[in-house]
């Protein structure tokens, strides 16, 4: 969980009240929708670890709607190449079935899911 966003959001939410909200109230509403865009990301990984599944998302240029096809479940062991990194939970990896390679996304920008 990305507590630095839960304070921003919070933070945001009494600007926007012109300060008329009660801090812990921001707080509460701001950790939940937080809570919940972690809940999507579990189901997002456990679903492309369960096999091959479409999907949609937002590309980084904001208007692009990309279709993919991708999976984390492979037959045989992956072997990371480079070194391991720290993982960023606002972007979901995945293996990219049609392009034969890695690829990401960001969590804000997924669309849903899609029948095959």
């Amino acid at each position: 969980m990305n507590r630095s966003k839960v304070f921003k959001n919070a933070h945001r939410m009494m600007k926007l009240s012109n300060y008329n909200l009660d801090w812990g109230y921001c707080l509460k509403v701001a950790y939940k929708a937080e809570k919940q865009r972690m809940l999507l990301r579990q189901q997002i990984i456990q679903k492309l670890k369960s096999g091959q599944t479409s999907f949609e998302f937002i590309k980084t240029d904001g208007k692009t709607v990309r279709l993919a096809v991708g999976t984390l479940k492979f037959d045989q062991p992956y072997i990371r190449k480079g070194p391991k990194r720290k993982t960023n939970v606002e972007v979901v990896k995945y293996f990219d079935v049609e392009k034969g390679s890695f690829r990401s996304f960001k969590l804000d920008n997924f669309r849903g899911f899609k029948a095959a």
